[in-house]
């Protein structure tokens, strides 16, 4: 059983948009207090990464890490956990939907 939130294909333009976000001092900022959240948390960072700086962007900049997703993904492993065997889970991943919201709302405000 797994959980998971972000965006897992953007066209060209989508990502274009993304990236510029990501740049951007206020909104970028706002997504890495997002995903340190959430790798604080107990969430796995996932999702299509380049090897190196995408182009148009300098390997130094402050946020060179996110920039480099060409998806974006958070995830919550469950396996084969207790839970997934009671009534309970069906709390659990509304608790983790509800959690992933705020990263949901980012890529939708900024994608």
């Amino acid at each position: 059983m797994r959980v998971g939130a972000g965006f897992y294909e953007a066209s060209g333009e989508r990502l274009a948009a993304l990236r510029s976000a990501i740049d951007n001092a206020i909104h970028g900022a706002e997504l890495e207090q997002l995903v340190n959240k959430y790798t604080r948390t107990g969430w796995e960072l996932g999702g299509d990464v380049l090897k190196t700086a995408p182009r148009g962007w300098s390997t130094d900049h402050p946020r060179i890490e996110l920039l480099r997703h060409k998806s974006l993904t958070i995830a919550r492993d469950y396996g084969f956990d207790e839970i997934i065997h009671s009534a309970a889970l069906v709390k659990q991943i509304r608790k983790d939907w509800r959690a992933a919201t705020p990263l949901i709302d980012w890529v939708c405000r900024h994608g």
